[in-house]
């Protein structure tokens, strides 16, 4: 059996009985179908890359935020998928242009923390992720400039995001509305703990 698929992962065991959640809760993805637990750690540890299928950013323009809005609600990070081979940067560079229009300075990017997801169900024959647990990667990260300028309308080049818009750590605090674990980083982005 592949490690992360079937069984824990046993670096990722490791990892875990020295770095439990800062806060965790149970969520439903796939319109209810698809039951995990998903808790946020706020440390930099190494965590297995084989195990890391996303990667998500807090996008700092001056002093306000990139705030995201898609048919589920509102949240603070765009991001998605890391492919083949991409580094955590090269996933951020691409998926937050990609959902916003902003580009984002390399050089600036760096690691919050991570999120650790669980299925709570019974492994499908043919998972589409790493089973029973898979993680995302979150950073924060500045932009560098937004194609068409910061006010210019931006079509999600997937589709996943309506519209983005930049408000402050604590508009983005008061107004997320469909990632509970948001407001961890939210939080640590605000209260300095975290900045590069």
């Amino acid at each position: 059996m592949r490690p992360g698929f079937g069984g824990r992962h046993p670096e990722l065991a490791r990892l875990l009985e020295v770095d439990a959640p800062v806060e965790s809760h149970e969520v439903a993805w796939a319109g209810g179908r698809l039951p995990l637990r998903v808790g946020a750690h706020t440390s930099d540890a190494e965590v297995p890359l084989e195990l890391v299928t996303s990667v998500r950013c807090i996008v700092e323009v001056g002093d306000s935020i990139v705030f995201c809005e898609n048919s589920d609600g509102s949240h603070p990070w765009p991001g998605g998928r890391r492919q083949a081979a991409e580094s955590y940067t090269d996933t951020v560079v691409r998926e937050v242009h990609e959902e916003t229009g902003w580009w984002i300075d390399r050089a600036s990017v760096r690691r919050m923390g991570w999120l650790h997801l669980t299925h709570l169900l019974p492994q499908p024959p043919d998972p589409a992720t790493p089973y029973p647990d898979f993680l995302q990667i979150v950073c924060r990260a500045k932009a560098s400039g937004r194609e068409g300028g910061p006010e210019a309308a931006w079509v999600d080049t997937e589709g996943y995001e309506l519209s983005s818009r930049l408000v402050t750590v604590e508009e983005a605090l008061r107004q997320t509305s469909t990632d509970l674990l948001a407001p961890v980083f939210l939080r640590v982005l605000r209260d300095g703990t975290g900045r590069p």
